[in-house]
């Protein structure tokens, strides 16, 4: 229509102030997708320590293989203040798994990762199965990217949490973060029984991906020794591996809990067993929730100050423009174009502006987020991802912020006298 037309000529017609102005855009938008994707990397590498989520570790020590008794499980689990108990099972296994599910990266950063090769499957030996007994799933379900974390699910069909981004020391000299496998929801893993090299003893058992997480829990955020975790319930792990018993509990407790009666319980055992073992943990995990907290602030306040900043730079910039052509607005009104088609001229103004910025800052922003993870991986090696949600979070902010940038001085300007506005020199 003739609103779109007249916008669109407008821009042509000031095409040195409209460079001028998509510039100063661009540059807001390539600092938001730059920092927030550079940021989200610090956390999702490990930088910031996750929340350690037990208070006591109960250990049962002297290589005896025997393991907590299910009495007292249910004792601790029902003294005061406790919040939940962990049953701490695992145990190393080796995976078969097709050639193009193995992340490439993997042999190049860590050749003992990979084992025998038979055909297009590849052994990966240093994996762990382990469970939580029935707790943890709420806060799995927290940490998922894919699938779910439902306990009956997981029992119903064999199935597992899986954690396939592990953080290890590579074969060039620095600490390396990447996802070992590309498994996705709904595909088997092969699970192999015995020595890797002994391929008669073919494959035992399958286990099916019912959720993937982006990290663990209870200070596990990522698997180790280049492997992946597979995390399931008590019932799945002895259907997998036989009727094992566990040497080691997590005592998690209430916010403000009492540690007297868990304390009293675990010394009483130690003092009938020096087997029986504990440490309270309640203080370091204390300082590293803190700890953990006033990095998360400053690196979120970072990116909000510069979100801040570029709006503020986006509305300042748009708004000049339309105050400096107020003599030109008030000609239109007078020829006989309504206030509403003028505010239609303005609105197509400014979603040009927004899409022209962010088609160019979106373009330049994914660049150097690529160039500067790469410089990163000087220093620690860890995959890099497309960053869809800044890009679309830049695309959309940009289109919206401009036009309330737009609207905001076209209300003081349609308040103005026409003629005064006509009169006044630009």
């Amino acid at each position: 229509k003739i609103e779109g037309q007249i916008a669109f000529k407008n821009l042509r017609r000031n095409r040195k102030r409209f460079r001028i102005t998509v510039f100063s855009m661009v540059i807001s938008i390539i600092l938001y997708i730059v920092l927030g994707n550079f940021i989200g990397y610090i956390f999702d590498i490990g930088a910031v320590q996750g929340d350690i989520g037990t208070d006591f570790r109960a250990t049962i020590s002297g290589g005896t293989g025997e393991g907590f008794t299910d009495e007292q499980y249910n004792t601790v689990k029902a003294l005061p203040g406790v919040e939940a108990v962990y049953k701490f099972i695992n145990t190393y296994l080796t995976v078969v798994a097709p050639e193009n599910i193995i992340n490439p990266a993997l042999k190049r950063l860590n050749s003992g990762a990979v084992s025998d090769k038979e055909g297009s499957n590849i052994y990966l030996p240093n994996n762990t199965l382990m469970s939580y007994g029935d707790a943890g799933f709420d806060q799995l379900a927290a940490n998922l990217k894919a699938g779910s974390a439902s306990k009956t699910e997981l029992d119903s069909e064999n199935g597992v949490i899986l954690l396939q981004t592990s953080k290890f020391y590579s074969d060039i000299n620095k600490t390396a973060v990447i996802d070992v496998t590309h498994y996705k929801v709904g595909d088997t893993i092969n699970i192999l029984s015995g020595d890797p090299s002994d391929s008669g003893k073919g494959i035992t058992k399958q286990v099916k991906v019912i959720g993937i997480l982006n990290k663990g829990i209870l200070g596990g955020d990522f698997s180790e020794n280049a492997g992946i975790t597979m995390i399931t319930t008590e019932k799945v792990y002895k259907n997998i591996i036989g009727d094992v018993s566990y040497t080691s509990m997590g005592i998690k407790l209430n916010k403000d809990a009492d540690r007297g009666p868990v304390t009293d319980y675990l010394t009483k055992l130690n003092e009938q067993d020096p087997k029986y073992q504990f440490s309270d943990i309640s203080k370091l995990r204390e300082e590293n929730g803190k700890s953990s907290i006033a990095i998360s602030i400053f690196l979120y306040g970072f990116v909000g100050v510069i979100t801040l900043i570029g709006c503020l730079n986006i509305i300042n910039t748009i708004s000049t423009n339309l105050i400096l052509r107020k003599r030109e607005l008030s000609m239109l009104r007078a020829v006989g174009m309504t206030r509403g088609a003028i505010k239609k001229m303005v609105a197509y103004e400014g979603i040009l502006y927004g899409i022209v910025a962010a088609f160019y800052g979106g373009i330049l922003g994914v660049v150097l987020s690529y160039v500067l993870s790469r410089l990163t991986t000087i220093i620690r090696e860890f995959d890099w991802t497309f960053p869809w949600i800044q890009l679309i979070t830049a695309i959309v902010g940009t289109i919206v912020v401009t036009l309330i940038s737009s609207y905001i001085p076209l209300r003081k300007i349609s308040r103005q006298n026409i003629v005064e506005n006509i009169r006044m020199e630009e």
